[in-house]
């Protein structure tokens, strides 16, 4: 499975927020995996309150896709997308490590206002989760816990499962 965990959301306290409220877990089963407005409109909600700064996320921002064991990022927005702080060209596909960062930047194409980082974990993770946390495309936003808080054993981190 893979989980985008929000680490840096302009304006909110991403630190304070329950791991349901600032993750979304993509089961491996169901790529590829579209993000954006339309898909995930109450995790963005959230963590954009900012209607205008929320405008800079497309209904459908980027994919995500688990091809042979890697986690590939498309983008689909004409909005700047980075992935560990570098600008990806439209509709150019790469590679997303585990623990690699995604980045949205508002208007102006320079200020990131929210970044997620990219976290795979074992594929029998996503059979213990609830429907609810590993929906992607559910309206409350699926959530899963971080690496910290799950097992040592387990090899759980990561990406839909």
């Amino acid at each position: 499975e893979v989980v985008l965990e929000c680490v840096l959301a302009t304006g909110v306290d991403v630190a304070s927020l329950p791991l349901r409220h600032k993750c979304l877990a993509l089961r491996a089963g169901d790529s590829p995996w579209t993000v954006g407005r339309m898909q995930q409109p109450n995790l963005f909600a959230r963590l954009v309150p900012d209607e205008t700064v929320r405008g800079s996320i497309s209904r459908s921002h980027l994919t995500l896709s688990w091809q042979r064991g890697t986690v590939r990022l498309k983008k689909l927005s004409a909005n700047v997308v980075l992935v560990d702080g570098r600008p990806i060209p439209p509709q150019q596909e790469m590679a997303v490590s585990s623990g690699g960062q995604i980045g949205f930047c508002g208007q102006d194409n320079l200020t990131t206002f929210l970044v997620f980082q990219v976290l795979v974990r074992d594929p029998n993770a996503a059979a213990r989760l609830p429907a609810t946390m590993a929906n992607p495309t559910a309206p409350q936003a699926a959530a899963a816990p971080s690496p910290a808080a799950a097992p040592a054993a387990g090899g759980r981190g990561g990406f839909g499962g």
